[in-house]
């Protein structure tokens, strides 16, 4: 794995796509954890990884999919310019839009935050524009790629409540499906 080969001098290259914009309080979580991730392994950026850091801002500059298209096809240029030893995708959108077009490429993927399925085979766009699913099954996704889906919990959220408000006996949950 990308764990163990070495560049010439030791140093690894990282590039972590987010969906959204710096300062967004999910990026900023998602970046401490790639950070704290890294550093149980041994990598301590700047010491002996390089992160280099994209953002795709879907929630406040690219919102429709023609400008997330438009804006994967510019970081994806960028993206392999970096020619990174790993690439971390955070979020549906950036996944959608990029990891299809770099599936079986060779360089290693590794995706969080996602909410839907990678393995719905309209999940990702490909370079020709027509969809592909990112992973065989979460349990061997396959490929180039693996990673975490992102699940509500709803006996945890149901404790919760419980907690707060011991006599309800109803709940909603929204979700974006």
């Amino acid at each position: 794995g990308w764990c163990d080969e070495s560049a010439g001098n030791g140093t690894k290259t990282a590039v972590a796509l987010f969906s959204y914009h710096p300062g967004f309080w999910v990026v900023e979580d998602e970046d401490k954890g790639l950070i704290e991730g890294l550093k149980a392994f041994g990598y301590i950026e700047e010491q002996n990884i390089v992160i280099r850091r994209f953002y795709m801002d879907t929630k406040r500059a690219n919102k429709n999919v023609e400008a997330q298209e438009a804006a994967a096809d510019a970081l994806l240029n960028e993206i392999q310019g970096k020619n990174p030893d790993i690439l971390f995708i955070y979020d549906d959108d950036a996944l959608r839009h990029i990891g299809g077009k770099l599936l079986d490429t060779g360089l290693p993927i590794v995706f969080a935050g996602v909410n839907l399925l990678p393995t719905r085979p309209d999940y990702a766009w490909k370079k020709d524009g027509s969809f592909i699913a990112l992973a065989d099954s979460l349990e061997r996704p396959g490929h180039n790629i693996t990673g975490v889906q992102e699940k509500v919990h709803f006996s945890a959220g149901f404790q919760l409540l419980h907690r707060i408000v011991p006599k309800a006996n109803t709940a909603l949950f929204l979700s974006d499906n």
